[in-house]
């Protein structure tokens, strides 16, 4: 399965900083025709991506502080 893991856009490096941002994670379906994206029902699913996103996330934050 394809994921996304959405964060709202802002104007300025300030208001990102500000903000008290979560991400959205979508699912991407495919009917052969149109992709789409959707909500991700299954509470296990969500968290198990959750945490793959966010610890990826985390390296490369570690990789840029290095």
């Amino acid at each position: 399965n394809v994921y996304y893991a959405l964060v709202p856009y802002y104007e300025t490096p300030e208001e990102m900083v500000e903000a008290d941002t979560e991400l959205v994670i979508l699912k991407s379906e495919d009917d052969g025709d149109e992709e789409t994206l959707a909500s991700i029902d299954d509470d296990d699913e969500y968290e198990r991506i959750g945490k793959i996103f966010m610890d990826r996330l985390s390296e490369m934050f570690d990789d840029e502080a290095e």
